[in-house]
């Protein structure tokens, strides 16, 4: 039979706790237990950001929402717009997501925007305000200037004495041009006041089941259980194969008995005689201490001395 250390017991206890709960936690997958996340859908409506990001506005907002409910978030939507009579720029309305772009007079920045607010979840909004560079060109005096050109071309046409009827017909076609041009700019600047009088709004509505929460909470708690019922069966199994190797063992140093075979535990420090072993006192037993004293012939103590034997 075979001794272990105490010391020697104490780490295979460690390392079959150690390893059962490595594969415990492999096999129930709980080392991704802060991984594991819900699922969201984006929104990737490019026509959607470039009709925001484009809009000459100045000012813009984006509205972010996130809804378990899809068709009924279009509804209340479609109603503010019948309400405040709003045709938005663009729309898209798809399975995962809703945008839309859509803007509305100044004076009816309050009312419009506290509806807006009021729709289920609002996540984030962002105000955009535009860069006064990019509108910095005067469209008024580039009109004067023009009219100031078509005056002078007409006082031209009107004094033309001794011009040319090809020279008169060049005049009458740069006329035409510059009056169009002018017209144009004029058309500039009615949108510009538009845009400056009107907020552009972008409304971006994510679709999220409500349920996806819950599965993941369940999901996560079904691989702290998984954890906790593999790390019992490996440490069950660990505990019947350490019984197992041990009887083996066991079964083995008999059966070398049996066959005479001498192991280096047994056959160290004695002998066997007659079936029965005999061991070396000097090898087993621990060294003694001796106190001797010596005395003299009248029984006086001379010296006294401790020795190990």
């Amino acid at each position: 039979m075979f001794r272990i250390r105490k010391s020697t017991k104490y780490i295979v206890v460690i390392v079959i706790i150690a390893v059962s709960i490595y594969f415990a936690a492999t096999l129930s997958g709980i080392k991704n237990i802060f991984k594991t996340k819900i699922s969201v859908s984006i929104i990737d409506d490019e026509s959607a950001e470039n009709a925001f990001k484009n809009a000459g506005n100045d000012k813009k907002i984006q509205l972010n929402y996130t809804t378990s409910n899809l068709k009924d978030f279009n509804n209340s939507l479609q109603k503010i717009y019948a309400d405040f009579d709003i045709n938005p720029l663009y729309a898209n309305d798809t399975r995962s997501y809703y945008v839309s772009v859509f803007d509305f007079p100044d004076s009816l920045s309050d009312q419009v925007m506290t509806k807006l607010r009021g729709l289920e979840k609002l996540n984030q909004e962002f105000l955009e305000t535009a860069d006064p560079e990019k509108f910095k060109i005067n469209i008024e005096d580039h009109i004067e200037n023009k009219e100031r050109v078509k005056r002078t071309l007409e006082n031209k046409i009107d004094n033309a004495v001794l011009l040319t009827e090809d020279r008169i017909s060049k005049y009458n076609d740069n006329l035409t041009n510059i009056q169009l041009e002018i017209d144009s700019l004029r058309n500039q600047q009615k949108i510009f006041k538009n845009l400056i009088n009107n907020k552009l709004v972008y409304v971006a509505t994510l679709y999220q089941d409500a349920s996806q929460q819950v599965t993941l909470r369940s999901r996560r708690m079904n691989m702290a259980k998984n954890f906790l019922l593999n790390f019992l069966i490996l440490l069950i199994i660990s505990i019947l194969l350490l019984i197992i190797a041990n009887y083996f063992f066991l079964w083995i140093f008999k059966l070398m008995r049996m066959l005479g075979i001498k192991t280096s535990r047994s056959s160290s420090g004695g002998y066997s005689y007659g079936g029965n072993s005999y061991k070396s006192k000097y090898y087993y037993r621990r060294p003694k201490k001796v106190k001797k004293i010596y005395k003299d012939e009248n029984g006086n103590i001379i010296k006294q001395k401790v020795t190990k034997e």
